[in-house]
């Protein structure tokens, strides 16, 4: 129930970044390189080369993402009426689009082509299909020491391997885990407790990608050994049942197991539904701005309060009605630009004094990650 959720974790790309999914610039980048591959087996059908069949003579990973490029030539081939041409032109217009837009999101409402609306969710969904297999021999040297992946390969009989949960301690997904679990302290909950507490909170997750889920439900089954499947699969349920995905996501884990084989995926199309551009994406926006308007305490992780998100949780107007406490990442962020999210997460505070005693403020700018955000208000934000 919406009365009964005390604290919502508003996620945005930021959050992702600390176990290796790309944002802002870093994901046109790489939704750039899916459009250099696809441009590339483009040249491969036109001249008939024997990797039209999804042979490469690179490494498996690469032998996998020319197979999913080859099947985005056969969606086209199957949607357009001059598919090579017309796919070319489309890939062309898609990277010069979003490097002039001022988000991914953005670009895909601002279209009004339907077809190529399509394609972009499809593109879009391989770009991060990649970022979650991006696991410890796919990372960029460069960006190696970033983070931590989520995905740790497969074991000698094609199993996936759990995550790295020590490595992952550097992120602010354990440090979730911890707090949800401590219930202030008092480890060994019971199973009835542990679910009323997952329904005290709510995760509103503005990325596609379903990375918080997949760490979930393996930090569950980590942490509990003797937990059954069926025990797993309730707790997961009622966790899914607090978690929305305002522009959809790229399936659920049933649908699409996390970091799953590429070339296990046989029909781009499922992708164009489950990918929602901002006109799209009222089916469960009255919920989730009744658990904004509930809740008692307001978290932002590595958001970046876009006008039309901000309209989509309700809070365009006075986000900090009823006294409620809020807490939001500014990493990287200047110290003008955190003057002005101040304003734009409480407007009254306008020309007011910052207030100094941490008991009398109700609005909490952290200029560092998320997990710093999690570890110093740990106490403050999650349901006793």
């Amino acid at each position: 129930m919406e009365d009964n959720i005390e604290t919502v974790f508003i996620l945005g790309a930021g959050a992702s970044y600390e176990f290796g999914f790309p944002t802002g610039e870093g994901l046109i980048d790489e939704i750039n390189e899916v459009c250099n591959g696809i441009g590339l087996a483009i040249t491969f059908r036109i001249n008939n080369f024997p990797r039209y069949s999804g042979y490469d003579p690179g490494s498996n990973t690469g032998q996998s993402y020319y197979k999913l490029y080859f099947k985005v030539i056969k969606w086209a081939e199957a949607n357009f009426y001059d598919p090579m041409f017309t796919l070319r032109e489309a890939i062309k217009r898609l990277q010069s689009g979003i490097a002039l837009s001022k988000s991914i999101d953005n670009f895909l409402n601002d279209q009004n082509d339907p077809e190529f609306t399509n394609l972009c969710k499809i593109i879009i969904c391989i770009t991060l299909l990649e970022a979650e297999r991006n696991g410890p021999q796919e990372i960029n040297e460069k960006r190696r020491n970033d983070f931590v992946p989520l995905y740790n390969g497969v074991d000698s009989d094609n199993r996936k391997v759990p995550p790295d949960f020590f490595g992952l301690r550097q992120t602010w997904l354990v440090t979730f885990f911890r707090e949800l679990r401590s219930d202030n302290g008092r480890d060994g909950e019971g199973m009835e407790a542990l679910k009323e507490r997952l329904q005290k909170i709510a995760i509103i997750t503005f990325n596609y990608e379903r990375s918080f889920e997949y760490f979930m439900r393996n930090a569950f089954k980590a942490y509990q050994s003797n937990l059954t499947p069926a025990e797993l699969d309730e707790l997961m349920g009622v966790l899914n049942e607090q978690i929305i995905h305002p522009y959809g996501t790229l399936g659920s884990l049933d649908d699409l197991p996390f970091a799953d084989e590429i070339n296990n995926i046989n029909d781009l199309s499922v992708f164009i539904d489950r990918i929602k551009i901002f006109t799209e994406a009222g089916e469960n926006k009255e919920r989730a701005q009744n658990w904004v308007k509930c809740a008692k305490r307001l978290v932002f992780m590595g958001f970046g309060f876009h006008e039309q998100n901000m309209e989509y949780l309700g809070i365009t107007k006075n986000p900090n009605n009823g006294g409620r406490k809020i807490y939001a990442t500014a990493y990287n962020v200047s110290e003008y630009r955190q003057y002005v999210l101040h304003k734009r997460l409480n407007p009254m505070w306008v020309d007011q004094p910052l207030v100094k005693k941490r008991a009398n403020q109700r609005i909490f700018i952290v200029p560092d990650t998320c997990k710093t955000l999690l570890e110093e208000y740990a106490d403050e934000t999650f349901p006793s």
